[in-house]
């Protein structure tokens, strides 16, 4: 009986941490964050291939009308991309900085707000699948980045 009370309570703890973002995970997914979002011209390929992938799914662009949502090649919906990444950069950089990590989401999540129903979880299918566009396959594992994404947007 002892046994099978050890066996349930690590389960269960090994069922939390398999749901959250670990140290572990913040350290994989900053290490490859930094790899992707390194370069200029990395970025501005990236932002835009995460975009692109979104709307396949989810064509509706009206979120987007007051940055030219149509063309995704825009002067100004490049400007949203590099905003849109610049803040997520943030909130991955300082993962590992609780006070700066809560301050810089609040932030972002009040502005949010304001627009209205943001899919926070259908960009991050797109975001998700395009990672691994980008990062090597050998590197690449969805769960760190699942879990950490899944930390930011909560």
């Amino acid at each position: 009986m002892k046994g099978l009370l050890v066996f349930l309570v690590l389960a269960s703890v090994s069922a939390s941490l398999a749901s959250e973002c670990s140290s572990l995970d913040k350290i994989k997914v900053k290490n490859q964050w930094a790899r992707i979002h390194g370069s200029p011209s990395n970025r501005k390929a990236f932002g835009t291939a995460v975009f692109k992938r979104f709307f396949e799914d989810h064509p509706d662009r009206s979120l987007f009308a007051n940055v030219n949502g149509n063309d995704i090649y825009s002067a100004d919906f490049q400007a949203h991309v590099q905003r849109v990444f610049g803040g997520l950069d943030i909130l991955i950089v300082s993962l590992d900085q609780d006070d700066l990590f809560t301050a810089a989401k609040s932030h972002y999540s009040e502005f949010h707000k304001k627009l209205g129903d943001v899919p926070f979880a259908e960009f991050g299918v797109a975001f998700l699948d395009t990672l691994s566009d980008f990062l090597p396959l050998r590197d690449y594992n969805q769960d760190p980045w699942s879990r950490c994404y899944n930390y930011i947007i909560s």
